[in-house]
């Protein structure tokens, strides 16, 4: 584990090396996906509601089990339910 850091001043980070090169990978990897669905929403396939439906489709039900799991129903006690 080679520590690595990044500073400006008196402001240091450090981390270890296999954590910038993670974080960079995921960075990059994300960035390179939404700029592609990007231009494929604008001029490519996705343009069209028609073709796009089925990718969103997709898309959605592979975040709404996560997203429903995260808040069970009914819930447990009425507390739950209250903002604190």
């Amino acid at each position: 584990h080679t520590p690595f850091s990044i500073g400006l001043g008196d402001a240091v980070f450090t981390k270890d090396l296999h954590f910038w090169i993670n974080e960079f990978a995921m960075t990059l990897f994300f960035l390179v996906i939404g700029l592609e669905v990007k231009r494929e929403i604008a001029e490519g396939v996705l343009s069209n509601a028609r073709h796009a439906a089925l990718p969103l489709a997709a898309a959605l039900g592979g975040m709404v089990p996560f997203t429903a799991g995260a808040f069970p129903w009914p819930p447990t006690s009425p507390s739950r339910l209250a903002c604190s």
